[in-house]
């Protein structure tokens, strides 16, 4: 059981004490990309997001709404953060969007700069069983496989936060802050990867 616990422990690390998870929320993101069903309680006050205080929810659903939301939050922060996009030609929005958005290997260096890249537990029956042909192959291919489910790691955390403490709250205090503007943000990190 310890085990489990020191795998589960840097999530909550990230998260702080203003989003506390239990187990089962820590394991689920986890295994991003594994579906199963969690029975989440929304614990804020305005209970209005999903109008319901209690209630199950698919994984799958839970990484869609949590992309969803960062996406909102990133583009608010870069693109869409004054009005000067009002004046630009759609092609140079479309630009814009393009160079800021975050591609998956900076959300992949983002969790392992979070110490939770090296616990996810990606889907072992999505490998190639048999004889392994080349090893080299292999090994690329299971790379493959964790930075794919480090990204679904990091939307199915969001999701699970925006459902259990409320789109605001999520929006700005975890998003806004530690994700993207926080000192190992995602700005940051864009912005070191860029000069490398």
């Amino acid at each position: 059981m310890a085990d489990v616990e020191d795998k589960l422990t840097p999530i909550q690390s990230f998260l702080g004490p203003l989003f506390p998870l239990l187990a089962e929320e820590k394991i689920a993101i986890l295994f991003g990309l594994t579906n199963v069903q969690l029975k989440l309680e929304n614990t804020c006050n305005n209970a209005t997001d999903f109008n319901a205080r209690s209630l199950g929810y698919s994984t799958a659903r839970l990484r869609e709404c949590g992309e969803q939301l960062f996406q909102s939050c990133w583009f608010k922060t870069t693109t869409f953060d004054n009005e000067r996009y009002l004046s630009m030609l759609q092609q140079d929005i479309i630009y814009d969007i393009n160079q800021f958005e975050p591609s998956s290997e900076v959300l992949v260096e983002f969790m392992k700069r979070q110490t939770m890249y090296q616990n996810i537990q990606s889907y072992r029956g999505a490998m190639k069983y048999g004889p392994i042909e080349d090893y080299e192959e292999y090994l690329q291919a299971k790379q493959n496989l964790q930075n794919i489910t480090a990204v679904g790691s990091f939307y199915t955390l969001i999701g699970i936060c925006w459902i259990k403490f409320g789109k605001e709250a999520t929006a700005k205090q975890l998003i806004g802050n530690k994700i993207i503007n926080g000192p190992n943000g995602l700005i940051r990190l864009t912005t070191q990867l860029s000069r490398t």
